[in-house]
């Protein structure tokens, strides 16, 4: 097959705690207890690890300052992750069906240049 002669891949999946969060605490009466939101990346030892060729995997379980638990909303990580590092591509799984969806034809969007994102 095509795949016999390709190379190994070069990199690793790395995880650990890349950054910190913030819980929303009570916000209109309402007690969000755990929840919230990061506020701080650890953008060099991201890049350390991107400069060995390995990824990064974030988990939504994000911890405070002090090391308390902290649930993140996973659509907010990532714009936040995408936004903090200037990144120009972001790759997200979800198990919820998501897609990009042009606002005047409907149509699915596969891929969006950066100048489209630039001007939202």
């Amino acid at each position: 097959s095509s795949t016999d002669n390709a190379p190994a891949p070069n990199g690793n999946v790395v995880s650990g705690n890349f950054y910190t969060a913030k819980p929303y605490k009570v916000v209109h009466g309402i007690d969000y207890k755990c929840s919230g939101m990061p506020n701080q990346l650890h953008t060099e030892q991201i890049k350390k690890v991107h400069a060995k060729n390995d990824v990064v995997l974030l988990t939504t379980v994000g911890t405070t300052g002090l090391g308390d638990p902290v649930n993140t909303n996973g659509d907010h990580l990532a714009a936040y992750v995408a936004a903090s590092l200037g990144a120009h591509k972001l790759v997200y799984f979800s198990r919820d069906n998501m897609y990009l969806r042009n606002k005047v034809t409907k149509e699915h969007l596969q891929d969006v240049k950066l100048s489209f994102t630039q001007s939202l």
